[in-house]
């Protein structure tokens, strides 16, 4: 009974150190302000809907390890390879999201200080939904700026969204046959100079036939498998991977944004070991402390 009620004890221990550091570290999250003055670069401005914020702040544990940063995090550590991203809170909210650094703006009174921002970011990042104002931010975006500038992030399986975006281009974008069913980003979308959409399906890249020959093959698998051990290809790094290549074909080329991604996602990793390490020792230190004084 007291080995089962130790092992019960450590496990609650580790789903509370997870939890409470999950929801505590938006009290450390940067404002926009701080951000800017931290990174000389001009910024990458990430628009969304906040409805989008409760799955950007999904913690993605299907990569088999415990991960402590949400996507929002480690996509944004992506862009982070072209510049620091900010993006607009949702007024009230208690606390800011981790992931791009968050101003605040008033609810009749924020389309010119988003004009303002579009004009002074390298890179605006819109991930299309159904609000009237992100519609209107593509439509901004589209007449006010250069059209490399832009990149559009597109949810799969919402057909009505696809529909509604032909209506705004000059040219078809055939986003209905390659966009993927990622309810978060099936596809990605830039635009050539004359505002031509080019469509990237956001899907994981095909894995590498191996070489031939035993030897080779052998040699060859054990690789792959130690960097995937070490590089963690989670979700957001194959949306990364896309935003990167997207960007390579209007010309904006970041090497790095994947392997900036998975640097995050190793961080989480390693994090999130780390704490249930320092939380088992501590249960069987306690265990330990109760066992000689004959409380155990």
């Amino acid at each position: 009974m007291t080995m089962m009620g130790s092992l019960v004890g450590g496990l609650a221990a580790v789903g509370a150190g997870l939890l409470s550091l999950r929801y505590t570290r938006p009290r450390s999250a940067r404002g926009a302000a701080r951000a800017l003055l931290a990174d000389g670069r001009k910024p990458v401005l990430y628009l969304r809907s906040f409805a989008d914020d409760d799955t950007a702040a999904q913690v993605d544990d299907s990569a088999g390890f415990v991960s402590v940063h949400s996507r929002e995090e480690q996509f944004t550590g992506a862009l982070g390879a072209v510049g620091p991203v900010i993006a607009v809170g949702r007024p009230g909210e208690p606390l800011p999201r981790l992931g791009a650094a968050r101003f605040y703006l008033p609810l009749d009174d924020w389309q010119p200080t988003v004009l303002r921002l579009m004009e002074l970011s390298q890179l605006i990042v819109l991930r299309l939904g159904l609000g009237e104002g992100l519609w209107w931010e593509v439509q901004q975006a589209r007449a006010t700026q250069p059209a490399r500038k832009l990149v559009l992030l597109a949810p799969g399986g919402v057909p009505e969204l696809v529909q509604r975006l032909e209506r705004h281009l000059s040219a078809p974008s055939r986003l209905a046959e390659v966009v993927g069913s990622d309810p978060w980003t099936g596809a990605v979308i830039t635009f050539d100079p004359e505002w031509t959409p080019q469509v990237h399906p956001a899907e994981p890249v095909p894995r590498a036939e191996l070489p031939r020959g035993a030897l080779v093959r052998r040699g060859a698998r054990a690789v792959k498998t130690g960097l995937g051990f070490m590089a963690m290809f989670t979700p957001t790094h194959h949306l990364a991977r896309t935003i990167k290549d997207a960007l390579a074909s209007v010309g904006v080329r970041k090497r790095t944004m994947a392997w900036r991604a998975t640097f995050v996602a190793q961080m989480s990793m390693w994090k999130g070991f780390a704490l249930v390490t320092v939380l088992v020792l501590l249960g069987w230190l306690v265990d330990r402390v109760l066992q000689l004084l004959g409380i155990g």
